[in-house]
């Protein structure tokens, strides 16, 4: 089963996550999405393509987590250690990171 936050901080040429999502304005109104890691330190700013804005930083703030059980998902298939129990653990945790690379958990 994935070990929470210790799947997201394991080694990784990334910041490790899990990454929280804010929204803000700019002075001239136009929508701000600013990603930052565990300890609240910037990930990334995004301003780019406003219609795609949000759905766009949702997307990389849930990058670390859906890394993480691509990693465990892979470490069961080489470990020869996939089974019902696994497997169901796995789709829970992608259910949830679907749900916050969707916005859904906003």
């Amino acid at each position: 089963a994935l070990s929470g936050g210790d799947a997201m901080t394991s080694n990784t040429p990334w910041t490790p996550g899990p990454w929280r999502l804010e929204k803000s304005k700019t002075r001239k109104g136009s929508l701000f999405m600013s990603i930052y890691d565990a300890n609240g330190d910037p990930v990334e700013y995004m301003t780019l393509r406003p219609e795609q804005l949000e759905a766009n930083a949702c997307l990389v703030a849930a990058a670390p987590e859906m890394a993480a059980i691509l990693r465990e998902f892979i470490r069961l298939g080489d470990t020869n250690e996939m089974n019902p129990g696994a497997l169901h653990d796995l789709y829970g945790a992608a259910c949830c990171v679907m749900a916050k690379a969707q916005g859904e958990d906003q």
